[in-house]
Protein backbone atom coordinates (compact mmCIF):
# COMPACT_ATOMS: atom_id res chain seq x y z
CA UNK A 1 0.00 0.00 0.00
CA UNK A 2 1.33 3.43 -0.97
CA UNK A 3 0.38 6.82 0.38
CA UNK A 4 1.28 9.09 3.31
CA UNK A 5 0.94 8.35 6.89
CA UNK A 6 -1.67 9.66 8.78
CA UNK A 7 0.35 11.27 11.28
CA UNK A 8 1.71 13.23 8.04
CA UNK A 9 -1.51 14.60 6.99
CA UNK A 10 -2.69 15.20 10.70
CA UNK A 11 0.96 17.52 10.59
CA UNK A 12 0.13 18.85 7.57
CA UNK A 13 -3.83 20.31 9.36
CA UNK A 14 -1.31 21.59 12.12
CA UNK A 15 0.25 23.59 10.17
CA UNK A 16 -2.42 24.68 7.87
CA UNK A 17 -3.17 26.61 11.77
CA UNK A 18 -6.06 24.04 12.77
CA UNK A 19 -6.76 24.57 16.89
CA UNK A 20 -5.62 21.01 17.72
CA UNK A 21 -7.66 19.70 20.52
CA UNK A 22 -7.38 16.20 22.53
CA UNK A 23 -8.92 13.00 22.20
CA UNK A 24 -11.23 12.92 24.91
CA UNK A 25 -11.85 16.78 25.30
CA UNK A 26 -15.39 16.95 25.09
CA UNK A 27 -17.75 18.26 22.24
CA UNK A 28 -18.44 21.90 21.80
CA UNK A 29 -22.06 22.50 22.48
CA UNK A 30 -24.49 23.99 19.72
CA UNK A 31 -23.83 27.85 21.80
CA UNK A 32 -20.01 27.50 21.96
CA UNK A 33 -20.00 27.07 18.04
CA UNK A 34 -22.28 29.71 17.82
CA UNK A 35 -19.99 32.11 20.31
CA UNK A 36 -16.82 30.96 17.60
CA UNK A 37 -18.80 31.73 14.78
CA UNK A 38 -20.44 35.24 15.74
CA UNK A 39 -16.78 36.04 16.89
CA UNK A 40 -15.34 35.25 13.28
CA UNK A 41 -11.47 34.38 12.41
CA UNK A 42 -12.15 30.94 12.13
CA UNK A 43 -11.47 28.80 15.19
CA UNK A 44 -14.07 25.99 14.58
CA UNK A 45 -11.77 23.65 13.13
CA UNK A 46 -10.32 21.65 15.41
CA UNK A 47 -7.94 18.05 14.92
CA UNK A 48 -7.21 15.09 17.56
CA UNK A 49 -3.56 13.91 17.91
CA UNK A 50 -2.60 11.39 15.30
CA UNK A 51 -2.64 7.87 17.87
CA UNK A 52 -1.92 4.37 17.75
CA UNK A 53 -4.80 2.12 17.97
CA UNK A 54 -5.06 -0.65 19.66
CA UNK A 55 -6.95 -2.19 16.30
CA UNK A 56 -3.64 -1.70 14.62
CA UNK A 57 -4.37 1.58 13.06
CA UNK A 58 -2.76 5.05 13.44
CA UNK A 59 -5.61 7.38 13.94
CA UNK A 60 -7.17 11.04 14.23
CA UNK A 61 -9.75 12.96 13.68
CA UNK A 62 -11.17 16.31 12.39
CA UNK A 63 -14.20 18.29 13.13
CA UNK A 64 -14.31 20.84 9.68
CA UNK A 65 -15.91 24.40 10.19
CA UNK A 66 -18.81 22.80 9.61
CA UNK A 67 -18.84 20.79 12.09
CA UNK A 68 -18.57 17.56 10.36
CA UNK A 69 -16.44 14.94 12.07
CA UNK A 70 -13.69 13.42 9.85
CA UNK A 71 -11.67 10.15 10.66
CA UNK A 72 -8.23 9.27 9.35
CA UNK A 73 -6.53 6.60 9.57
CA UNK A 74 -3.52 4.21 8.19
CA UNK A 75 -2.63 0.53 9.26
CA UNK A 76 0.79 0.34 11.74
Amino acid sequence: MCGIGAEQVHDEFAAAGVRQTESDDPPCTDEELRRRWNAGGGGLARVTPAEDKPWGFKEFALMDPDNNLLRFAKPD
